[in-house]
């Protein structure tokens, strides 16, 4: 009997070093040959099968790489070139995919010309709407019952337009009932908690997407009926702020470093003064051609299931973006940035506080968001400082500082996400269970 299991032990340790070692080399070798008479279909059905077997080995990677770049670059084979190029094992395939990746980012940049396409990023990912579900549904909560101007509803309708007229392909019909709609526009109580002596701190709106199980729900819209002093807003300030803000209700949602673009995040700390001498702001060049990069890239969050998003066409978005640690280094650096040209607004501390956190620096991202916090000029700024401070103690399994930080936020400003976060806090509360920041945290 001992003899026995001993056989059969030898038996199968001789099947796996000839599937290990000989069946990938034959596989190798039949894929070379397919590869130098033209056959990839042949090629990559071998090889695809030994890099399964062996997949450090360098000659398969190589030759897998070079047969993946005969290939029409369709979303699929980017991803799999995009892989190697972005592995740890330094080889020649690292290298043939890198070069591959190269050519297609240089490519599509000079297609599209100069945008910040390299800014749009919601919490490392890319978030827009589907475009086979277009026109985009519109609600604007009416006036009637908030004495408001009726020129804030048709200058809201303009700026809707004018996104329309300048895209090309973006395009809107309103509905009559919020629940059924992709941009909700709403209007909210004037916030002069930030007034003082020397005057207010304000911002006119703000924009908040709704997400839930990974799919974008709605863009909610929020402006502010009046100034802190009590004055309606002017059809200026309220064209400049409403076209803006549907720049991130498209899915534009950070911002560009260029002063001239529409999408460019004002640095002004001044803001006691109703900027009466500014004018009328409209589209440059690199804010149409970033959004529509934005819609060639494949989303991770949008308003249908991913499965169903129609992918000829669209470009691997980190052949752009580059990698997640990529991506968090640049925000840490425009972050930063920002910050020493307006030390002074909440915003920057809280992109700060999210590359940090990220990144794993978890004191550095801590000292970011309870300076945001100091500096919040409306509920919306302090609720998502406190939300981000719960989330980061929630990953540091500081739960009761967790839990009361949530609690805060969702004083100030209740939402689904702020449920989301409380229900998780209370679930690992018990099991001790260390989650990834970016599950939860919430950009501006």
């Amino acid at each position: 009997m001992k003899n026995k299991r001993l056989y059969i032990l030898n038996f199968i340790l001789a099947v796996l070093i000839i599937i290990l070692f000989f069946v990938p080399n034959f596989l190798l070798e039949r894929g070379k040959s397919a590869l130098n008479r033209g056959d990839y279909i042949k090629a990559y059905n071998h090889l695809n099968l030994a890099i399964k077997l062996r997949p450090y080995n360098k000659e398969i990677r190589y030759c897998y790489v070079k047969t993946l770049t005969k290939f029409r670059s369709n979303l699929k084979i980017q991803k799999s070139i995009y892989k190697f190029s972005d592995s740890r094992q330094n080889d020649s395939a690292k290298l043939l995919a890198g070069n591959k990746v190269y050519s297609w980012k240089y490519n599509i940049l000079r297609t599209y010309g100069i945008t910040y396409i390299d800014h749009v990023t919601y919490d490392n990912k890319v978030l827009r709407w589907d475009i086979n579900t277009f026109p985009l549904k519109v609600y604007i909560e009416s006036t009637r019952n908030k004495n408001l101007p009726n020129y804030y509803i048709s200058e809201i309708k303009r700026c809707f337009t004018n996104w329309k007229n300048a895209s090309g392909f973006i395009t809107f019909t309103y509905v009559k009932d919020a629940k059924n709609a992709d941009i909700v526009v709403k209007f909210s109580d004037v916030d002069n908690s930030n007034c003082g002596e020397t005057g207010c701190k304000y911002v006119v709106a703000y924009t908040v997407p709704i997400i839930k199980i990974n799919r974008l729900n709605q863009m909610v819209i929020t402006v502010y009926e009046r100034d802190p002093y009590g004055k309606y807003l002017s059809t200026k300030e309220l064209h400049n702020t409403v076209l803006h803000e549907i720049g991130h209700a498209l899915g534009i949602m950070g911002h560009s470093n260029n002063p001239d673009d529409l999408m460019y995040m004002s640095t002004n700390q001044n803001q006691i003064q109703r900027q009466s001498s500014q004018n009328y702001l409209f589209f440059t060049q690199s804010d149409i051609r970033t959004l529509k990069l934005l819609y060639k890239l494949m989303p991770d969050i949008t308003n249908v299931p991913i499965s169903q998003v129609n992918t000829t066409g669209l470009f691997y978005a980190p052949i752009i973006l580059g990698n997640a640690k990529t991506i968090n280094m640049r925000k840490l650096v425009d972050a930063q940035n920002y910050i020493k040209k307006a030390p002074k607004i909440s915003g920057g501390y809280i992109d700060l506080g999210i590359a940090q956190a990220e990144l794993g620096n978890t004191e550095e991202a801590m000292k970011a968001f309870n300076r945001a916090l100091a500096l919040a000029a409306n509920e919306n700024e302090r609720a998502l400082a406190y939300y981000n401070l719960a989330v980061v103690s929630m990953n540091e399994k500081k739960y009761k500082d967790a839990m009361r930080y949530a609690e805060i936020s969702k004083s100030i400003l209740p939402s689904e996400e702020i449920n989301e976060l409380l229900t998780a806090i209370r679930q690992y509360l018990s099991l001790g269970i260390k989650l990834p920041v970016s599950n939860y945290l919430l950009e501006k």
